[in-house]
């Protein structure tokens, strides 16, 4: 089956995390590039609350790499149940009986409820990150047009030109950088849309990559307590060519459940 995280996802939150490390350097920088100065003024500070949303920002990179080896430690508990899962399974299997089938059962239950908490656990933490980026980012590209529109204000009453309505930033743009003043303007206007390019990529990317991985860590628990369920009627099977079929329909979904766990812990490995 097609995983929902791949490497791609986990080099993309590393790549999120360095550009929210350096966010306050590239708001600056972005600033500089349309000449409007080396500090962002404290209007617009407040405006858009831009110490709020770098810190959101930075603590979420933060926490990223703290929830790295938690999802890596949850992998291998995963995998080492899954393996004794699999035994028990082998076993209820050859020795068909209420006696085996409960000690499946039971042993499967003493270890969901746990599993499950902490799957939901990571699963909010990746929810909460995955809000971080629609929370952050197109804030800050607000904040980039609206500097792109100061700008073109600037230019054009420095040229003699008619007063820039105001309205949304967009709309305000195409008004006022329809026809560029001249060489440097309009190498200034590129430079800084090249600032909400990237931004807006990182926006597309890092929201997939973290609803990636929140679909990674549903699909392994659903597929953990189906499992588990699943144990519980082979309690009732007391036909063997009932409980071998039974039995091997388990055993696909707890060698996916495997294959998903070895490939999650490899891949943060790298």
């Amino acid at each position: 089956m097609t995983n929902y995280f791949t490497a791609l996802d986990l080099n993309q939150l590393e790549n999120y995390a360095i550009f929210s490390d350096k966010l306050p350097t590239s708001l600056l920088l972005s600033k500089s590039t349309l000449d409007l100065g080396s500090t962002v003024d404290s209007r617009q500070y407040r405006v858009f609350e831009l110490d709020k949303l770098i810190s959101r920002a930075k603590a979420d990179a933060n926490t990223w790499r703290g929830t790295q080896d938690a999802v890596t430690s949850l992998h291998r508990d995963v995998e080492n149940f899954i393996d004794e899962f699999i035994l028990l399974s082998q076993q209820a299997l050859r020795a068909p009986g209420i006696p085996q089938s409960t000690r499946l059962f039971e042993f499967a239950t003493s270890n969901n409820f746990q599993f499950l908490k902490t799957f939901n656990q990571q699963q909010q933490t990746a929810v909460r990150l995955a809000t971080g980026t629609y929370t952050v980012l197109p804030r800050l590209i607000e904040y980039m047009y609206n500097n792109i529109y100061l700008y073109a204000q600037r230019e054009h009453t420095r040229s003699n030109a008619n007063s820039i309505k105001f309205g949304p930033a967009w709309v305000r743009i195409s008004g006022s950088i329809s026809v560029a003043l001249n060489p440097t303007s309009a190498y200034r206007y590129a430079q800084a849309m090249e600032f909400i390019d990237a931004y807006q990529r990182e926006y597309a990317l890092s929201h997939m990559a973290y609803s990636n991985l929140t679909a990674h860590l549903t699909r392994l628990k659903e597929m953990t307590a189906q499992c588990v369920f699943q144990s519980l009627q082979l309690r009732t099977v007391t036909k063997p060519s009932r409980l071998k079929a039974s039995v091997d329909i388990l055993l696909v979904s707890l060698r996916e459940i495997q294959r998903m766990s070895a490939e999650a812990i490899a891949l943060f490995r790298q």
